[in-house]
């Protein structure tokens, strides 16, 4: 299999564009045809239509997994039973889950959630670098012999973000700045065939 960037690319020429669509199923923003007494069923129901529209005219989604994990353990089997059908459907799955940890609990997470071959399926997977870079390195390694993705939370939108990534340090840089540059040698070690690298920032 070729690696996520070059997949990537590829699909997004193939499909000539560059949409990644949110897959979030916030229970109050359901349409009325998919309100079921039943919240995992009715997310089931709304979520796979969303894959029949979408197959061959995006070249990702991505399933927010908090969403999901509110549902229980059958919201987490809907999202896993999504993401292979996603996949099957030709559609590369970015699953948003920001995991993040140290030591072996981050190389669980890792094999729970990247790959074809996770618990649930991905092809890429968003993740939280603030902890450092022992954190980050079970993720690139399952990045690089899964050939899957990594997407790091660097500069975000949030509001807050303010309150930590902005802080400025003794040369005058903010925080998100050094982060980006602990970064860099992973990002430089998952460049593929493409060109570009499989490890990207948010």
């Amino acid at each position: 299999m070729a690696g996520f960037a070059a997949r990537l690319t590829d699909a997004i020429r193939a499909r000539n564009s560059v949409l990644c669509a949110g897959i979030d199923p916030h229970m109050d923003r359901l349409p009325s045809l998919f309100q079921h007494k039943d919240q995992s069923n009715a997310v089931r129901d709304w979520a796979f239509e969303l894959i029949r529209l979408l197959a061959g005219s995006v070249p990702v989604i991505k399933p927010q997994a908090a969403l999901f994990e509110q549902l229980g353990v059958r919201g987490m089997a809907v999202l896993a039973e999504l993401s292979a059908a996603a996949m099957a459907e030709g559609l590369m799955v970015l699953m948003d889950a920001k995991r993040g940890d140290i030591g072996s609990t981050a190389k669980a997470y890792a094999e729970g959630w990247l790959g074809h071959d996770a618990g649930f399926p991905s092809d890429a997977l968003t993740i939280n670098p603030y902890l450092g870079r022992d954190s980050l390195e079970p993720f690139a390694d399952k990045a690089r012999h899964s050939e899957s993705g990594l997407f790091a939370l660097l500069r975000t939108s949030n509001p807050g973000s303010q309150d930590v990534q902005m802080i400025p340090s003794e040369d005058g840089k903010p925080v998100f700045h050094h982060v980006a540059e602990m970064i860099k040698p992973m990002m430089e070690d998952l460049i593929d065939s493409s060109g570009f690298s499989s490890f990207g920032v948010v």
